[in-house]
C-alpha cells in the first residue's frame, strides 16, 4: 500500500502560511498572461457563481497545488500516447508507420485531462476547432480542418453515428466517462469509410477489457452549477471470455446559457448512460465480439417567445454492434460485423407537451478481409452496407435510403518506400454510383526524419433534410466531392518528437440553403499548416500543436466576380499546449488553448474577437486504489464569445471546477 510522503504536514502547514502569496502572484500572473483580444460582453453572472465563489474556488485550488508542489520524487510514468492506430487503414498498425496524421487518447490520456466530456478531448488536436452554445449538452459546431461537422465522420466501436437527417453526430451526448480509447485520423478516409469522411475521422471506443477475473471501479464527482457525476463499472476475463459493464450519471444545474434569455433562468443538464462489451474465444482461429451503448441526455436551452414555459430537449443514442472475426489461413483472415445506430431527438415544452419527435436508424454490415500476400504487402478489401430509416412527426417526403459499396486498399513496402492505394465505389439509392480514390506515400530520409505526401478524394451524401424535408428540400442535390493534396515531415529525437502537415482541400457542390431550398452551388478552398511538438523537459511532459488555416469561400456574385471571404466560423490560427508533471504522489498539469477572431455566420458578419483561457489539473494518489482529481477550468475567469444568435451571444463559463474521488479496488 502506497502511503503519503512524511512531510505531508509540514508541507500542509508551509502551504497556509504562503496561501496569500499564492494568490497576489496569481493576480499579477492574470494581468500579464499574453492573450489573444477579447470582447467584453454582458455582466451577466455566471450561473450560481458570484465572484465571492470564484474568489475562494481559485484560493482552494492554489491551495491544493502549493500542499504537494515541493514533493520531489518523479513518477516513469509521463503523459504519453500509445503507439498503435487502427482507424487510418482499418489494420492495427503503429503510429509512426501511418501515412495519414492521427492522434490517439488512451483511457489514461482522458484521466490526464480530466476531461469532462468529449469535445475538451478533441480540443487538443490540430485544426479542430469547437464553438458550444452554453454549457453542456449544448448544440456544438465541430470544425475539422476548416471543414463543418457533417463534413466529418463519427464511429463509435466501428459504428458510424452521424444522423441520416442532418449528417452530423450527437458528440454532445456521449459521456467522457464510458469512452476507453479515442482515435482521430486528419485527411479524407472516404475511400475506407464512405460518406462524410471528408476532413477526417473520429473513432471512439467503449470496449473495456482486463486480464483479472474482476476488476471494478467506482467515480463520484462534485462541481460549480451544482454538478454532480456517479460512475461505477466492472471488467475481467472469465476463461475464454472477455467482458466489461459501465454505468454513469450526470447532472448539473447550468447557468443561463442565452443572454437573449428573458427569463434569466438556469439552463440544466442531465445524462444516463450505460456501455457493455463481450468478447468470446470460440477457439484458436476465431472469435465473436458484442459491443453496446445507450446514451439519454435532457438538455435546457433558451427560448425567447416560451418565457414562462422550459423547453428542452431528449436525445437517446444507442448503437449496438456484433462482430466474428476468423483467421481463414496464415495470410488470410475475415471480419464480418452487423450494427444497429438509434438515434432520438425528442423536442418538448412544459405545459405543452411534445414539440417535435425524431428518430433515424441505421442498419449497417461489413465484410472485411485482409490477406498478407507476402511480408511487404497487405491487401483489404470488403463490401459495405447501410439502410437508413427516418421516422418523424414531420412527414418527410422519403424516410428510407440504401447504400452499397466495395473498397479494396493496398499497401506495400518497396525498400525504403511506403505506399498505400485505395479504391472505392459507392452505390447510392438516391445519387447513385461514385468513385473514390487516394494514394499515399512515405519514405525515411534516416533515423530521425520521415517524409510523407499523399492524394485523397471524398464526399458527403445529401443529408434527408437536404432532400427530403417538407417545402424546403431539393432531391436532385449531388453530393459535396473533395480533392485532397498533403505534405507531411516528422522528425523524432528521443524525448522530443514533432511533425508538421501542409495540405490543401478543393471541395466543389458544397451544398447551401439559398432561394429557400438548398443548392450544390459553392465552392471552397482550405490551406493550412499544422505543427505538432511534443517533448520531455525537467519531467514535465509537454504536447503542443499550433495551426494556420486558409478557408475560403470560392464562390463568385451574380456578376461574375470573384468574392472570395473566409468561410464563417473557422479561426485561422489556433494553438493548444498541455503540460504534466508527477511529483511522487501527486501530479500537476496545465492546458493553454486559444484561437483567433473568426466571423459569425448568420449575424451581419459579426466578427467575434479571439481568446484563450487556461485550465488547471490536479491529482493526488491517497493508496494505490483511490485517488481525487481536481480541475479548474478558465482559471483566470476569461470573458469571450464563442457564438451568437441574433447577435446576442451566449453564454460561456466563467472560472469553474470539478472534483472527483475514483476507487479501484485490488481484487
Amino acid at each position: 500500500m502506497r502511503r503519503a510522503s512524511p512531510t505531508g504536514t509540514s508541507l500542509f502547514l508551509g502551504s497556509l502560511t504562503s496561501l496569500c502569496q499564492n494568490v497576489y502572484t496569481l493576480h499579477i500572473i492574470r494581468q500579464l498572461l499574453p492573450v489573444c483580444p477579447s470582447q467584453s460582453h454582458s455582466t451577466a453572472v455566471h450561473g450560481f457563481e458570484d465572484s465571492m465563489n470564484k474568489i475562494s474556488t481559485l484560493i482552494t485550488g492554489i491551495s491544493f497545488f502549493s500542499l504537494y508542489y515541493t514533493a520531489t520524487t518523479q513518477a516513469e510514468d509521463s503523459y504519453h500516447l500509445p503507439n498503435m492506430v487502427v482507424t487510418a487503414t482499418k489494420t492495427p498498425q503503429v503510429m509512426t508507420d501511418s501515412l495519414a496524421p492521427v492522434n490517439v487518447f488512451t483511457r489514461q490520456d482522458i484521466e490526464h485531462l480530466q476531461a469532462q466530456d468529449i469535445f475538451d478531448v478533441l480540443r487538443h488536436v490540430p485544426s479542430v476547432n469547437i464553438t458550444t452554445t452554453g454549457g453542456k449538452g449544448t448544440v456544438s459546431k465541430l470544425f475539422f480542418r476548416g471543414s463543418s461537422d457533417k463534413q466529418v465522420l463519427v464511429l463509435v466501436d466501428g459504428i458510424k453515428i452521424n444522423t441520416a437527417t442532418s449528417g452530423k453526430a450527437s458528440l454532445s451526448s456521449i459521456d467522457i466517462n464510458q469512452v476507453e480509447r479515442i482515435e482521430v485520423v486528419r485527411g479524407p478516409r472516404s475511400v475506407l469509410y464512405g460518406s462524410e469522411a471528408l476532413a477526417g475521422v473520429i473513432h471512439i471506443f467503449t470496449q473495456q477489457y482486463s486480464e483479472k477475473p474482476i476488476e471494478p471501479s467506482f467515480k463520484v464527482g462534485f462541481g460549480s452549477h451544482k454538478s454532480e457525476q456517479y460512475m461505477t463499472g466492472i471488467k475481467g476475463k472469465q476463461g475464454d471470455a472477455y467482458y466489461g459493464l459501465k454505468t454513469s450519471y450526470y447532472t448539473t444545474e447550468g447557468f443561463n446559457r442565452w443572454h437573449g434569455d428573458l427569463s434569466n433562468e438556469n439552463d440544466g443538464y442531465r445524462n444516463k448512460s450505460f456501455t457493455g462489451n463481450i468478447q468470446y474465444q470460440l477457439n484458436n482461429d476465431s472469435q465473436i465480439a458484442l459491443q453496446l451503448m445507450r446514451q439519454k441526455a435532457d438538455a435546457e436551452y433558451d427560448n425567447a417567445y416560451l418565457v414562462d414555459s422550459p423547453v428542452y430537449t431528449e436525445t437517446t443514442l444507442e448503437t449496438v454492434n456484433t462482430n466474428y472475426s476468423h483467421q481463414l489461413t496464415q495470410q488470410w483472415d475475415i471480419k464480418i460485423s452487423a450494427g444497429l445506430t438509434t438515434d432520438k431527438s425528442d423536442d418538448r415544452t412544459d405545459h405543452i407537451g411534445r414539440n417535435f419527435l425524431l428518430e433515424s436508424k441505421r442498419r449497417a454490415f461489413n465484410w472485411q478481409n485482409n490477406i498478407q500476400l507476402s511480408p511487404v504487402q497487405l491487401i483489404t478489401f470488403g463490401f459495405d452496407y447501410s439502410d437508413d430509416h427516418l421516422s418523424s412527426t414531420t412527414s418527410y417526403d422519403e424516410d428510407e435510403r440504401e447504400n452499397r459499396a466495395w473498397f479494396i486498399q493496398d499497401q506495400l513496402q518497396l525498400g525504403k518506400h511506403e505506399i498505400l492505394l485505395g479504391f472505392r465505389q459507392d452505390d447510392n439509392e438516391q445519387f447513385g454510383k461514385h468513385n473514390t480514390r487516394n494514394l499515399a506515400w512515405g519514405m525515411p530520409i534516416n533515423d530521425t526524419f520521415k517524409v510523407t505526401a499523399s492524394y485523397g478524394e471524398a464526399f458527403v451524401a445529401p443529408s434527408f433534410n437536404d432532400l427530403y424535408y417538407p417545402n424546403f428540400s431539393n432531391p436532385d442535390l449531388n453530393p459535396e466531392q473533395s480533392k485532397h493534396y498533403e505534405l507531411g515531415l516528422q522528425a523524432d529525437f528521443g524525448h522530443t518528437q514533432w511533425q508538421m502537415n501542409v495540405f490543401k482541400t478543393d471541395i466543389d457542390d458544397m451544398i447551401i440553403f439559398q432561394n429557400s431550398k438548398p443548392e450544390n452551388s459553392e465552392k471552397a478552398q482550405i490551406k493550412g499548416v499544422e505543427l505538432a511538438i511534443n517533448t520531455l523537459w525537467q519531467g514535465w511532459q509537454i504536447d503542443s500543436n499550433f495551426t494556420i488555416l486558409d478557408p475560403v469561400d470560392k464562390n463568385t456574385d451574380t456578376d461574375g466576380q470573384n468574392k472570395e471571404q473566409t468561410l464563417p466560423n473557422r479561426s485561422r490560427r489556433q494553438f493548444s499546449i498541455v503540460t504534466h508533471k508527477n511529483f511522487g504522489l501527486y501530479s500537476l498539469g496545465f492546458e493553454w488553448q486559444g484561437q483567433s477572431k473568426r466571423k459569425n455566420i448568420g449575424s451581419d458578419n459579426v466578427t467575434l474577437p479571439g481568446y484563450a483561457t487556461v485550465n488547471l489539473v490536479q491529482a493526488y494518489a491517497l493508496t494505490d486504489e483511490v485517488s481525487i482529481e481536481w480541475k479548474i477550468n478558465n482559471l483566470f475567469d476569461k470573458d469571450y464569445v464563442e457564438d451568437l444568435n441574433n447577435n446576442i451571444p451566449y453564454e460561456t463559463d466563467g472560472i469553474n471546477t470539478f472534483i472527483s474521488l475514483t476507487y479501484r479496488p485490488n481484487l
